[in-house]
């Protein structure tokens, strides 16, 4: 208790007060008396020693080891204290949470001490973007909290500015140049705040942010609450969806550019409710993700996929199709993965050459070391492998080289300015995936084709394959079949 410690160091000051005329009074009235006079001060040695240790150790567990900061038990105080003053100010209490993008990437390929280094620089830069009566704090690991009190609209705008904009500037780390973001989520103070929502708010609207593409300044309302609850509902339908199989597999045709033909076909999982009829899946993975139940669910649909690739293949002598299916991060650093895929196969009697897994490229540069045995073990066993949403994240020639894929698919976010207003910007990064891509002997799948003037750039640049409404939407299974029936497929070599 602050109090507490404020009358002990109160008390133990007039002590030494008390005791110091005494010592001059002995040592003028005794001369020779300098003999005893340690013996006297020991008390006062004992007082100051005492109050030192204490202020040491209050410090420590109120502050963060590495970068100095306030820590959770302090910033909670600081919020707690700024909440009880805000009637009496005319500006808001206002909390901003703030997470690093991709810095598990920084520590697994430098090294824990240079992204130590790297948190202590980016607390420094933080320290001089905000106002001196704010309150910084390491929230923990790589996350970041500003407690701005009494400020106006106006402020908490350029506040975000500024911490966003110290960012910017790479940083030097053991003589190499580090760039890193950050997603940022705000929440201002109501009348029934406390510490705690004030900062779970702010953390949804972090997550939100990072949701967005990272890089971010969100702000909390009260939808992302309402669909935050929202979230916890479909944990729960989620389970009964897998008990009473209420999932659904569509399929999306890949095209030849050159040739127009389909040559296989990606699977996507569907939720059929029973009260919201046919869910996408943006409005029910991230809680199947948060939860756990992303893995059930994608060894359900990898399941299903090999079942109707077996179908087609001996009911309507679709030989050479092959499926892509998708694959979550916590599928992806399962130690067992690489077993179910083997027992998928072997009980649908599907080869593993028809088998393509996509994998997301921020799931591979997050957890790079582990994931690389995982690939490594599945391209053994003959299925392929593509990179889903390639040039989103950590692009890179350097990791590209070390990751045994197949294939890459272009994000659809730069597909969809080729042969329009945006193609002077979207053309370039195409074109420089293409190349990277055929450097490396890998396939490349553009996404999201939606025009023939997409398709036509793509074409211009040297793209192979393509999918997208362009063609067709996904599809239910007997409507694929009869996609492949009246188009022709060339088998994937």
């Amino acid at each position: 208790d602050f109090s507490d410690e404020f009358w002990f160091y109160t008390v133990s000051t007039l002590a030494v007060l008390a005791l110091s005329p005494l010592i001059a009074i002995v040592a003028v009235a005794y001369p020779y008396s300098w003999t005893m006079l340690p013996l006297l001060l020991l008390p006062l040695l004992a007082v100051q020693k005492t109050a030192e240790m204490s202020r040491h150790q209050e410090h420590q567990s109120l502050h963060d080891p590495l970068t100095g900061l306030p820590n959770r038990v302090l910033l909670n105080d600081r919020i707690e204290q700024a909440l009880a003053r805000s009637s009496r100010m005319r500006g808001m209490v206002v909390v901003m949470f703030l997470d690093l993008d991709l810095f598990k990437v920084v520590n697994d390929s430098l090294g824990h001490h240079a992204g130590d280094e790297l948190l202590i620089d980016v607390a420094q830069r933080l320290k001089a973007a905000v106002r001196s009566g704010d309150t910084l704090a390491r929230f923990g690991g790589d996350e970041f909290v500003v407690m701005c009190e009494d400020v106006s609209e106006e402020e908490v705008n350029a506040i975000a500015d500024r911490i966003t904009s110290s960012l910017r500037q790479s940083f030097a780390s053991d003589d190499r140049e580090v760039t890193v973001t950050a997603s940022v989520g705000v929440a201002v103070a109501k009348p029934s705040s406390t510490p705690q929502t004030l900062l779970r708010d702010a953390d949804v609207a972090m997550y939100r942010a990072k949701e967005h593409g990272r890089n971010q300044v969100v702000r909390f309302d009260e939808a992302m609450h309402q669909q935050a609850n929202e979230r916890l509902l479909d944990a729960v339908g989620l389970r009964r969806a897998l008990e009473h199989d209420e999932f659904r597999v569509v399929y999306q045709p890949v095209l030849d550019i050159a040739t127009g033909r389909t040559i296989g076909m990606e699977a996507l999982v569907r939720w059929e409710d029973p009260d919201r009829g046919l869910v996408a899946p943006g409005l029910f993975i991230p809680a199947a993700e948060e939860t756990g139940l992303i893995a059930p669910i994608g060894e359900w649909v990898l399941d299903a996929a090999l079942t109707d690739i077996r179908q087609w293949r001996d009911e309507f002598g679709l030989t050479d199709i092959w499926v892509a299916v998708n694959i979550s991060s916590r599928q992806l650093l399962s130690p067992t993965l690489v077993d179910e895929v083997e027992r998928a196969l072997q009980e649908s009697g599907v080869p593993a050459t028809a088998l393509q897994l996509e994998i997301t490229e921020s799931v591979v540069m997050n957890d790079l070391e582990p994931v690389l045995d995982v690939l490594a073990r599945l391209r053994q066993i003959g299925v392929s492998l593509a990179v889903d949403d390639f040039g989103t994240g950590y692009s890179s020639l350097a990791y590209l080289k070390r990751l045994p894929v197949t294939t890459l698919k272009v994000d659809r976010a730069f597909v969809s300015g080729l042969g329009g207003i945006d193609d002077a910007f979207d053309r370039p990064i195409v074109d420089a995936i293409i190349r990277m891509a055929q450097s490396l002997g890998l396939e490349v799948i553009a996404e999201g084709v939606e025009t023939q003037g997409q398709l036509d750039a793509l074409g211009d640049l040297g793209g192979q394959f393509a999918q997208g409404f362009l063609w067709a939407r996904p599809m239910r299974p007997e409507d694929a079949v009869r996609w492949l029936q009246a188009h022709a497929y060339l088998g994937k070599s």
